[in-house]
């Protein structure tokens, strides 16, 4: 259970870590750009986790 709440803990940081820095470096940045890399941010997120939560079973 100690894993979870890490994992949730993480995962929270990380979201306001990018929404810190989307409203700092990307305030001037294109709305399509921005599309492209949560697109991508997002596709590349979901297997890597997949990934790492199979390893740690």
């Amino acid at each position: 259970m100690k894993s979870n709440n890490t994992l949730i803990i993480m995962a929270v940081l990380f979201l306001l870590f990018a929404t810190v820095s989307s409203v700092v470096i990307w305030s001037d940045v294109p709305t399509a750009a921005k599309i492209g890399f949560f697109a991508f941010g997002y596709g590349a997120g979901i297997p890597t986790g997949v990934l790492i939560s199979r390893r740690q079973r």
